[in-house]
């Protein structure tokens, strides 16, 4: 299959159209990628000079010219990355809902959303979960784990209050880093905590990360789209007293806390690399081509 990639290519080998896109690549298929953002200026352009394809994917999208979707004439399908109820980015494509074959989305809150507000059809809606390359996410061998607590993500408001009554009882160790420097830290930790960046539910890009890297992961509730299962493959908190309690438990408890990585470990490398979304992706293209 030939596909149009669209999304943001400029981070340089990096985020989850990168990772996607060698998936298709790994599965035997060819994609022609544009830079969207990189290339606003001449986006139509390159979109009449590029060659010949089955599908358009279109990654994200905020400012996408409308004229090309309208222009292409095989199957188009749009991933709503972000979370509905806080990214108006998407709004726009969303509303033009018809002009796509298929929308994947972050969540199923997020499609119970969106067809209400935007009156999708609920047939032309899925869920696609993040993932991890596990290239980049893996068990480093030989690692002391010498940081208690990891915490590594975008210091939105509510993460910050949360931290600071964390720090107010335990040493956190805060990574600014990403990719293979933070699988790194994360084989360094005994716990790596996810706390969710506003008050929505939520199943992030860094639950897969961690617990692909071979890490232990306490983490507030997870979103109901969550494939993995509390207590077995990672440990949800629900407050801060129960956060506290937690930390204190499972770094003097290494049995059990190891038993958790091995399971989150094996169920992450099995089901839920981005190779596997790209496979996901492809079914639903081969239907809607096929159909």
């Amino acid at each position: 299959m030939k596909i149009l990639y669209y999304g943001v290519f400029s981070h340089e080998g990096w985020g989850a159209e990168h990772f996607i896109n060698d998936g298709f690549n790994a599965l035997g298929h060819t994609t022609h990628c544009i830079d969207y953002r990189k290339n606003r200026d001449t986006v139509y352009e390159l979109y009449k000079e590029s060659p010949e394809c089955d599908v358009l994917f279109l990654q994200r999208g905020d400012d996408f010219p409308i004229l090309i979707l309208e222009q292409f004439q095989g199957v188009k399908a749009f991933w709503a990355s972000e979370l509905v109820s806080r990214c108006r980015d998407q709004d726009r494509l969303l509303k033009m809902h018809y002009l796509f074959n298929h929308i994947f989305f972050h969540t199923q809150a997020c499609i119970t959303e969106a067809v209400a507000r935007f009156n999708i059809p609920i047939e032309k809606c899925s869920v696609l979960l993040n993932g991890f390359d596990p290239t980049v996410y893996n068990k480093v061998e030989g690692i002391e784990r010498d940081i208690d607590l990891l915490y590594s993500g975008m210091p939105t408001p509510r993460r910050v209050k949360i931290m600071k009554q964390i720090a107010a009882h335990n040493k956190v160790h805060v990574s600014k880093a990403f990719g293979e420097e933070l699988s790194h830290n994360m084989n360094q930790s005994k716990i790596v905590l996810n706390i969710h960046a506003e008050d929505f539910l939520d199943t992030e890009t860094r639950v897969f990360e961690t617990l692909g890297s071979g890490a232990f992961l306490l983490t507030e509730k997870l979103s109901q789209d969550s494939p993995f299962k509390n207590m077995i493959h990672y440990v949800e908190f629900e407050n801060i007293k129960e956060l506290l309690w937690r930390i204190e438990y499972y770094l003097h408890n290494d049995g059990e806390r190891v038993e958790i990585v091995k399971q989150g470990f094996e169920e992450a490398h099995k089901n839920h690399t981005y190779v596997k979304r790209a496979e996901e992706i492809i079914k639903v293209f081969e239907e809607k081509v096929n159909g």
